[in-house]
């Protein structure tokens, strides 16, 4: 019995420290951090996620593109993303279809990208 509860402890301690870490540190799947725009070798924003999360860019059949915000307001589609310089941007993160729908309403079935600026 104790071993059943101390198994489950380290279970429930090994998901938890997994959880809590991995969504802001470098190579998260869905972020690209100030540190990762900072290290990149191109200017624009567009650039920096083709070289690192270019599944970012990507259309989603049936859905299309993802839709841009900066700082919680829309600016367009992927073509805003050339226009910004990442020296202006602290994070990058890309959200679902779903999660991007409740977030914004419809119209955003390829999902959003969200980008929050150095202030």
């Amino acid at each position: 019995m104790v071993s059943r509860i101390a198994a489950a402890l380290l279970v429930a301690t090994g998901v938890a420290c997994a959880s809590g870490s991995g969504e802001r540190t470098s190579g998260s799947r869905d972020v690209i951090t100030q540190e990762e725009l900072d290290a990149s070798t191109v200017n624009m924003v567009y650039d920096v996620i083709q070289q690192l999360r270019p599944q970012f860019l990507r259309t989603r059949p049936g859905s299309g593109t993802a839709i841009v915000y900066v700082d919680g307001v829309r600016r367009g589609g992927l073509e805003e993303l050339r226009r910004i310089d990442k020296t202006t941007i602290r994070e990058v993160r890309y959200v679902d279809g779903q999660e991007a729908t409740m977030l914004y309403g419809t119209g955003h079935g390829g999902g959003a990208i969200l980008l929050q600026s150095r202030r």
